[in-house]
């Protein structure tokens, strides 16, 4: 999908108005990887180790990705959007600097 600057500052002006919702919708393969690295980094050696204490982890980890990681992603997603979009409307202008 492409968005050109204008319609991405639109969105964005519709957005603070309450007149808009936007929502970035990242894959659920991203939450899983997570919660697997999460698990794989914090989940003890010791076999005797109960189901209880692997609950917990992947809980934290469910819990973490919601209200931390989730949120970082999807700002970071439209800021990056918002960065490519300005510098192609520089390097447009640049072009047509350098043409004239």
């Amino acid at each position: 999908m492409s968005v050109a600057l204008t319609q991405m500052l639109a969105i964005n002006r519709g957005e603070s108005q309450k007149v808009l919702r936007v929502s970035v919708n990242i894959p659920d393969s991203v939450r899983e990887s997570f919660v697997s690295r999460c698990m794989s980094a914090y989940q003890p050696s010791d076999n005797n180790v109960s189901g209880r204490l692997t609950q917990l982890i992947a809980h934290s980890a469910n819990d973490a990705y919601d209200r931390l990681v989730q949120p970082v992603l999807t700002r970071s997603v439209r800021s990056v959007l918002l960065l490519m979009l300005l510098l192609m409307l520089l390097l447009k202008v640049m072009v047509k600097v350098m043409v004239s």
